[in-house]
């Protein structure tokens, strides 16, 4: 699969349908070819979005990160989120990935991995 089609995949389909070629490298990767973010949080905490989207380097600050909420921006496991105030649990987690996919854009993804 080249990077193209990753691109295409991870921005078209929804998380939980990924393939096991994109799958498998996420772990393993820091930063991957197509703005991929990954952090490692303990299953048990949670932690407000927008404090993930800066800790996983998606905005540069909480107020950006509000703005980018309010402005339809960021989307939580493909699905587009609207309120500032969301805090992120164990029960957003995708059992595929045992992680939370948090998007700012099309081609920007931060992977919250939980431990």
């Amino acid at each position: 699969m080249t990077v193209v089609e990753k691109c295409q995949m991870t921005s078209e389909i929804d998380p939980s349908q990924w393939s096991e070629e994109v799958l498998w490298p996420l772990p393993k990767l820091s930063i991957s070819i197509f703005g991929h973010q990954q952090v490692a949080m303990d299953r048990e905490k949670s932690i407000k979005l927008i404090e993930a989207l800066e800790w996983t380097g998606l905005c540069p600050s909480l107020g950006e990160a509000r703005k980018a909420i309010k402005n339809k921006g960021v989307r939580v496991n493909r699905k587009v989120v609207l309120d500032t105030s969301m805090v992120l649990t164990k029960n957003n987690v995708l059992p595929n990935l045992d992680a939370i996919v948090l998007e700012r854009g099309k081609y920007n993804f931060g992977i919250i991995e939980m431990c």
